[in-house]
């Protein structure tokens, strides 16, 4: 006997009643003066749906006697099922899942229907009925709910993946998933030659030598030994123009050589120079004024306003010199937007090329954004690297990008501070590796060093580079190649890191024979690349992907073993001369069995962890197994746990020619590809088992069985920091256990709300510490409880000194900076540790400044307040430590919770509760609403001429999403009449528009010619447009809408020069003004020539009034250019903070540093301002100014 499904509704009371429908009373009705709609619906899980209706404004509850609840359940093919319920639910709010806070004179009615799973694929349609006191009757909007299935599927893509053989692997999916041929010098036209070579020898990209125009180009051709060092020194930022200034090539070389190498699925990426141009330590070379003139300046040094760093020593490793110091050129000045400008404009330039990625060289050479920078971070990262990935990805491209960073990223540096934006070279490895393989000795490192990483997924890496090839250390032309393709053979199969194999300028090994090598620049030189044991390596790093791996070393033979459930392979070294591989242990992850060796073709076998077999004369042998191939495979791609409202799987079947999918009792044919999606009506600890069979050609089927999981969600954890004074506006939060990191330090940006900073973490994250930090300050390590938590900073009695620099005595000098105070004459105080075994220094609100010293050596100038608990000098600069705190709370009692971000259609809200007691918060995710679409009102009709036709239908919460849906056209036609039928189906609803043809219409094209858009008014593309039938062709007379043909308005441009803040900044094509975001981290100065001799040598900028004042004179400004402005014109000065700008501060003086009376009197700072102009022109100084260079 068939069961009988039905709904059930709970309610406060309800009984079962008949539909009522009175008509509303014209007049002094209940209904009249309340406001009823049915304004949310929610599917709050399981099989269960709740529905809010809202009434305002209602003063009394008992105007409404009842609430009639009508129901319709609609499906296609199906009888329509009708019902109705009668209640009374009213309530003063919402409690539990989208909660919803009583404001005044509102009132809620709340209804939650269950079993909906009894209905799955239905529509469900439901009005509110309102009768009153008065026997009026109200009736709601009716919404729509499609109960969605338990689970969905689709078929697949109609047929099996295949496993590859590995010979037949010549390149990887991805740049990052295979190895580099590093051209060398190779000319663009040699390259696309060789593209044959470089894609039978398994090479997934190529990388080329820089292609900016070259210093000393000379076209009678340099040897490769004479000129390759004079691509790194390029003139600007451009790619080598057809004139050809570059000796390997130009822009059109480089475009043919992309085009040819994407044709056979190889990729191309480009060594790009920014840290510095051409010249030498302390000056560009003159030919860089041809090409960059704002950064040459007027004589290609710092003085005559050339865009360099100030710094003049040279350290790959000292701080103070890695970022702004040079390496004996001309350290560009990457904190400049006009040298960021330039060579993003080159990236852009390779990418509109087709270019899929760029080597930085010297990267380490350039500072990152990371705000513990100890030479001043800037925004070179985001700006170029950032911006140029942006770029690309808006035309479609993904860019791949690694930089040049060798032995180290300097002291105090890290490696993690480039990561956002590029891979990094892990240098160490493969040297140590190669010397290993020439001392004849095995020992394969499983670390990336000097990197740190355990894994390569970002890190290069190498048997040799042009710098250990060339440079004057000589580290590996005396390495034969035998050695070289040795090392190479376990650093390119090993996974996630991406190995550079470099093309040598001859096949002669030795110093000397680099150093008399004659094969010209441009030219190629050795052929080793291609040998069939660096062939074999690299495709076998293309046939295993991002498979695990084993590295292991056993009698003088290293390996690298890769492998999965299924299969596994292995690349062998013999460190010695030896070609007999006799019972070499193995590491267990390689399976027994008959493998072929892809160098020389014999066969190997591995038994009981043993392998034998004999190698070629390379000593490299590259193990596989075809007959892992054809055996059926079956993967998913998620986790069996999931908390999340539904899960997507999609399965991937390899080697088959039939498979089946059965869930819940149903089996469904399916291919590889196929997908299914789950989790309504799962509770917590509810698992689904999916259970796919498949089989071979043979007939032998596999199975495999997934079971899935709904586990709990995640609990959000708010940590909160009340802002210490003297911190800057930008709070870190730093959260790490013994595995686990939220990111690389400093952390997460905390977002912000007046002076309370948040950040959050979940209950599946194992975090133990927190620090947090603003780049300049920071608390010290704190504990981390899975609990909401919030912090401030407490005051101290005593401050406390940490000699990291083993003085034997530590003053301590303590003055008050604003009144010219201090406690004791220099060199201070000497100090003395207390019972914490650190220096100890009584706090005194009397002095606000602090310099520990030895009595010769010092620190720099400190603050000194009452919330400062530490300072750790390293020699170099100090560590600052707050006393940061938790806010203790012997019991928490939250309030009922405040909607702090409402839901929308499509994004969350956030609910947020809070502690009497302590005022700690914790907050809930409420879900997104969801879209509620109007399928009971007839939609909006669109065609597009006779053969297509929309109907949008309208979200009820919010008006600007709309439900597009397709019609499917019918037509009949009567004599010479047509009548085109557009129908659409939705939420038990159907709906129909016609438009006729009467065979009569000839289509009349007015043409419209194209017209560029423009910052002021929208343009097109050519058209024509049919006035008889309203309808629009493009230019090859293909129907069309309007909306496709028009072309979006441009961006303002805005221009460089002086703008009045008054006035505001305008657009320099249609000079409206614009709304602009001024840039205060750089001040400007601009000082008339006549102003004295003093102003055009040196000025100084004096600021005081917050964290990190000046003294007296202040910090030197940097001489650029002119500018022009009211038809005088001015030098342009500029000071770029390192952190931070001008608005940190009150106050601000520009003086010419040695006499006091060539300066500015005290300019009070103002918001929105980053400009002034010299001191004897008063009525400028009154003035608010913009620059913008």
């Amino acid at each position: 006997m068939k069961n009988v499904k039905s709904l059930i509704l709970f309610s406060t009371a309800f009984a079962v009643a008949g539909i009522s429908c009175v008509a509303v009373n014209a007049a002094a009705t209940y209904a009249d003066q309340i406001d009823v709609s049915l304004e949310q619906q929610e599917n709050t899980g399981g099989d269960k749906i709740r529905f809010i209706s809202t009434m305002t404004p209602v003063t009394d509850l008992n105007s409404i006697t009842k609430i009639n609840l009508n129901f319709t359940l609609s499906k296609a093919g199906e009888a329509t099922k009708n019902a109705s319920l009668t209640t009374t639910s009213v309530y003063d709010e919402v409690l539990g899942t989208n909660g919803k806070n009583k404001s005044s004179n509102t009132y809620y009615a709340v209804h939650t229907l269950t079993d909906l799973q009894d209905f799955k694929g239905w529509t469900l349609g439901t009005t509110f009925e309102y009768v009153y006191a008065d026997s009026t009757v109200e009736t709601t909007n009716t919404v729509y709910y499609d109960i969605p299935a338990k689970y969905t599927y689709t078929s697949g893509s109609g047929s099996f993946e295949e496993s590859s053989s590995i010979a037949d692997c010549f390149t990887a999916d991805s740049i990052t998933n295979g190895n580099i041929f590093h051209a060398w010098n190779w000319h663009m036209d040699v390259i696309k030659e060789n593209l044959d070579n470089i894609k039978n020898a398994g090479y997934t990209t190529v990388q080329t030598s820089p292609m900016q125009p070259q210093k000393d180009y000379w076209s009678g051709g340099d040897t490769a030994k004479a000129g390759w060092w004079k691509l790194y020194q390029p003139l600007g930022f451009c790619i080598a123009p057809d004139t050809c200034q570059n000796a390997i090539g130009t822009k059109t070389n480089l475009a043919k050589l992309v085009t040819a190498a994407h044709n056979k699925g190889i990729k191309v990426i480009v060594d790009v120079v920014a840290n510095h141009l051409a010249g030498d330590a302390t000056s560009l070379s003159s030919g860089v004024a041809g090409y960059e003139p704002a950064i040459y300046g007027t004589n290609g040094t710092l003085s005559g306003g050339a865009l360099l760093h100030s710094e003049t020593g040279s350290s790959a490793t000292d701080s103070s010199h890695t970022t702004n110091g040079n390496i004996g050129l001309p350290d560009l000045n990457t904190h400049s937007e006009v040298v960021q400008g330039r060579v993003l404009s080159l990236l852009k330039e390779y990418i509109d090329l087709g270019v899929d990625g760029f080597r930085f060289d010297a990267i380490k050479h350039i500072e990152t954004d990371n705000p513990s920078e100890p030479c001043g971070s800037s925004s070179f990262m985001p700006n170029v690297v950032g911006q140029a990935k942006t770029y690309a990805k808006n035309k479609g491209q993904e860019l791949y990008c690694y930089g040049e960073i060798l032995n180290g990223c300097g002291s105090g540096r890290s490696y993690d501070w480039y990561l956002p934006y590029m891979d990094v070279i892990a240098n160490k490895c493969g040297n140590e590796l190669r010397k290993n393989f020439n001392s004849g000795t095995a020992a394969a490192s499983s670390s990336y060093n000097p990197t740190g990483y355990s894994s390569g997924e970002h890190c290069i890496v190498w048997a040799e580079s042009h710098d250990t090839y060339a440079n004057d250390e000589h580290e590996s032309p005396d390495t034969s190649i035998y050695n070289i393709n040795k090392t190479y053979a376990i650093m390119g199969s090993r996974n996630g890191a991406k190995a550079l194999y470099l093309a040598r300028p001859t096949d002669t090994t030795g110093t000397s024979a680099w150093t008399s090598c004659q094969t010209k620049l441009g030219a190629k030189g050795s052929d080793a690349y291609k040998l069939k044991e660096v062939a074999a390596v690299n495709k076998f790093r293309n046939y295993w992907g991002t498979e695990a791996e084993y590295l292991s070393n056993s009698s003088n033979f290293a390996m690298v073993v890769r492998y999965n459930s299924a299969e596994s392979g292995m690349v062998l070294v013999n460190a010695g001369t030896g070609t007999s591989v006799s019972n070499v242990e193995v590491p267990d992850k390689m399976k027994n069995g008959t493998y072929t060796d892809l160098v020389s073709g014999n066969t190997f076998t591995v038994a009981n962890g043993k392998v034998s077999g004999t190698m070629d004369s390379s000593c490299i042998a590259v193990l596989y197994s075809e007959s892992g191939t054809g055996t059926v495979s079956i993967e998913d791609d998620i986790e069996d746990l999931f908390y999340t409202a539904t899960e997507t799987a999609t399965y991937t079947i390899k080697n088959a020619v039939s498979a089946t999918l059965t869930v819940d009792g149903e089996t469904y044919n399916i291919t590889s590809g196929a997908t299914l999606t789950f989790g309504n009506y799962m509770d917590v600890s509810d698992k689904l088992t999916v259970t796919i069979k498949a089989k071979d050609s043979n007939n032998v089927e596999t199975t495999k069985q997934f079971v899935y999981r709904r586990i709990p969600a995640p609990t959000i954890y708010t940590v909160t920091l009340t802002k210490p004074e003297g911190w800057a506006n930008t709070i870190y939060a730093y959260m790490y256990g013994d595995v686990d990191k939220n990111a690389a330090w400093p952390g997460v940006l905390m977002s912000s709300e007046g002076d309370t900073y948040s950040a959050t973490f979940t209950s599946f994250d194992d975090y133990e510490y927190i620090i947090f930090s603003d780049g300049t300050y920071q608390s010290e390590d704190l504990e981390l409880d899975h609990t909401n938590a919030s912090y401030y900073a407490d005051t101290v009695s005593t401050s406390h000194f940490i000699n990291s620099v083993g003085w034997s005595t530590v003053k301590a000098y303590i003055w008050n900076d604003s009144a010219s105070t201090e406690a004791a004459a220099w060199p201070g105080t000497a100090i003395s540790k207390d019972s914490t075994g650190l220096y100890a220094v009584t706090y005194s609100s009397a002095y606000d400044h602090i310099i520990f010293n030895n009595g010769s050596a010092q620190t720099a100038d400190l603050p000194f307040n009452a919330y400062i608990s530490k300072y750790d000098y390293n020699g170099t600069a100090a560590t600052i430590y707050y006393n940061i705190v938790k806010n203790s709370c012997a019991s928490h009692s939250y309030d009922a919770g405040v909607v702090t971000t409402a839901p929308t259609c499509e994004n969350a809200g956030v609910k947020t509760y809070t502690c009497s007691n302590c005022g700690n918060t914790y907050t809930e995710t409420i879900p997104a609403l969801g879209h509620n679409y109007d399928y009971a009102s007839a939609p909006e009709w669109s065609w597009v001429g006779f053969s297509q036709a929309t109907a949008s239908f309208t979200c009820k919460n919010d008006a600007s999403h709309k439900d597009q849906v397709t019609a499917t056209i019918t037509s009949e036609t009567v004599g010479n009449v047509t009548t085109y039928t557009a129908t659409v189906t939705k939420g038990g609803h159907t709906y129909t528009d016609t438009k006729v043809d009467d065979g009569s219409h000839t289509h009349t094209y007015a043409h419209t010619d194209a017209k560029a858009a423009t910052c002021q008014a929208t343009g097109n593309l050519e058209y024509y447009y049919c006035a008889g039938c309203d309808t629009y062709f493009d230019a090859s007379y293909h129907e069309t809408t309007l909306e496709a043909l028009t072309l979006a308005k441009t961006d303002h441009t805005v221009a460089s020069g002086v703008y009045s803040a008054a006035d505001g900044v305008t657009c320099s094509v249609c000079h409206e003004e614009i709304e602009y975001t001024v840039n205060t981290s750089t001040v400007y100065y601009l000082v008339n020539s006549t102003w004295g001799d003093d102003w055009n040598t040196i000025v100084n900028i004096h600021y005081w009034g917050g964290t990190s004042n000046t003294t007296w004179p202040g910090n030197q400004m940097t001489k650029g250019g002119t500018v022009t402005y009211n038809g005088v014109t001015y030098t342009v000065y500029s000071y770029t903070f390192a952190s931070g700008s001008l608005t940190d501060y009150t106050g601000v003086i520009f003086d010419s540093g040695t006499n006091a009376t060539q300066k500015t009197d005290d300019i009070t700072v103002l918001a929105g301002v980053n400009c002034y102009f010299n001191a004897y022109d008063t009525n400028y100084l009154a003035t608010q100014f913009i620059y913008i260079p």
